[in-house]
């Protein structure tokens, strides 16, 4: 879960790689919303999430139930706590999700190291991910940027300009890989890959300890389900140490949303936590919009700046 200094140091390197130059293919951004207004809304119908009948006594059944309310539901706002055995670096997310077919995020990426000593954080990663597009706000002065600290990053831009990038498609590709995975990690779809995964070890059992009333679940899952939605390879690490299995508690409300899931490993120092994760706001309205466009820099405006300064 290497996020905020990934974008960093890739865009710096894809700056000083682009320095010599130039082209200028045309990318078609018509569909997009416009910059600096209203981008993608979201109203739903909090009538539309019903409470579920009987309660699930199994792990796919649970992971199916969780999906279909939160389809219903439409959007949700996370914080999500992430810590990985044998790293000292914690990642908090922080997160606006409209929910569907194509999905919409806005997330906040905090970087904290517990340790006596630790260099500086990193600024935090702002993200607004759409379909196959990623804005990223970054340090204005680290990345050079100007007066733009937004970049807007596609795949399809990522594309056109595959021959000046080079070597370094591969760079942005793990940038595209990371900010997926920022928003599966907000949303609920990692939540719905593991229970699906897993199965239960208790629940359904009452649970008040949220301040609600709520059913709560515990069970286990595959290690690899993890690492295949990771792009971190300490996933893998684990698994070659022999830790190849994690735990989970889920706390679902009355509608069968969830409202906590907290996700554990047992290693040789005891057990830790994975990842930690409280949803809220569901069904509520949520507006995510974009910067204004003169903050604005992408793939192009990049290599067009570098190929001027470097002739």
């Amino acid at each position: 879960m290497r996020r905020a200094a990934s974008f960093a140091a890739a865009l710096v390197l894809v700056l000083a790689a682009t320095a010599c130059q130039g082209g200028e293919p045309a990318v078609d951004a018509s569909a997009e919303p416009e910059a600096g207004g209203p981008a993608w809304g979201a109203t739903p119908d909090a009538g539309a999430v019903t409470r579920p009948g009987a309660l699930p006594e199994d792990a796919p059944a649970l992971a199916a139930l969780v999906a279909e309310q939160v389809a219903a539901a439409g959007t949700l706002r996370s914080e999500v706590s992430i810590t990985i055995p044998g790293q000292s670096r914690e990642d908090t997310l922080t997160a606006e999700v409209i929910t569907g077919e194509e999905p919409v995020a806005r997330i906040t990426i905090d970087q904290y190291t517990p340790e006596e000593g630790a260099e500086a954080e990193p600024p935090a990663t702002e993200l607004i991910l759409a379909q196959d597009v990623v804005y990223a706000l970054q340090d204005q002065a680290a990345l050079e940027l100007g007066e733009r600290p937004w970049i807007r990053l596609s795949r399809e831009e990522l594309a056109a300009y595959e021959a000046e990038l080079g070597p370094f498609v591969a760079i942005f590709d793990q940038i595209f890989a990371i900010a997926e995975e920022a928003r599966m990690d907000a949303s609920t779809e990692n939540l719905v890959a593991l229970v699906e995964a897993g199965e239960l070890t208790e629940g359904p059992v009452a649970d008040s300890s949220e301040g609600a009333a709520a059913q709560r679940y515990e069970g286990t899952a595959p290690m690899a389900v993890l690492g295949r939605n990771s792009a971190d390879e300490a996933y893998d690490t684990l698994i070659e140490e022999g830790v190849d299995t994690v735990e989970w508690t889920l706390l679902l409300d009355e509608r069968g949303l969830p409202l906590r899931f907290d996700v554990q490993v047992e290693v040789e120092t005891g057990t830790r936590a994975l990842s930690s994760a409280a949803y809220s706001g569901w069904a509520e309205p949520i507006d995510i919009a974009l910067p204004p466009e003169d903050e604005i820099s992408s793939l192009q405006t990049l290599v067009e700046d570098a190929g001027e300064g470097g002739g």
